[in-house]
């Protein structure tokens, strides 16, 4: 008998309270399903307002840093520079200069500014370490082939270029355009 009271203080608890659970009312078991439901996924209005503004601080420090990284967004371009995009799509072909090809032959009247000079050069350090000229020509303001020197203050642009010198033998280089008015 004494061993059954120590056994009946650490076993199980008896089955009555789970016969009450389950004796209750199907409305009553319903009505909780309903508070839980009512309650789930709902927030404070606060902290909602709270969650939208640190959203609206983080984008504006977000673009606030990035037009810092990238401040020629909103910048024209000089005239050498759109030159010189136009020109490498001119003289290039499949992304490589060709040097035996004639400079003038391949820029157009419509690749150049109008109303400007514009002073092309195509150069590369040859085998001796010496900067190399392949070409160098001088358009006028109608596009027609000119010997002037560019001014000190005209507006430059270089650009690495890669140049083919004859076949398997493509070397780097540099495209050189020089405008002014």
């Amino acid at each position: 008998m004494a061993r059954k009271r120590e056994l009946g203080r650490h076993a199980r608890p008896t089955a009555v309270p789970c016969r009450s659970f389950l004796r209750q009312s199907t409305a009553s078991r319903v009505q909780e399903r309903c508070q839980r439901r009512r309650t789930r996924g709902q927030t404070e209005p606060l902290a909602a307002l709270v969650a939208v503004a640190v959203v609206c601080v983080a984008i504006s420090i977000y673009a606030g840093f990035l037009s810092g990284l990238v401040p020629q967004l909103g910048e024209d371009r000089s005239v050498a520079e759109g030159t010189s995009e136009r020109v490498w799509h001119a003289i290039s072909e499949d992304g490589i200069y060709n040097a035996s090809a004639p400079l003038a032959d391949e820029i157009a009247v419509e690749t150049l500014p109008q109303g400007h000079y514009v002073a092309i050069s195509v150069t590369y350090v040859g085998e001796d370490g010496r900067l190399e000229s392949i070409t160098a020509e001088t358009f006028d303001a109608h596009a027609d082939p000119v010997t002037l020197d560019p001014p000190a203050d005209a507006e430059r642009h270089e650009r690495a270029i890669p140049i083919k010198h004859r076949p398997g033998d493509i070397q780097p280089g540099t495209l050189r355009v020089v405008v002014w008015s």
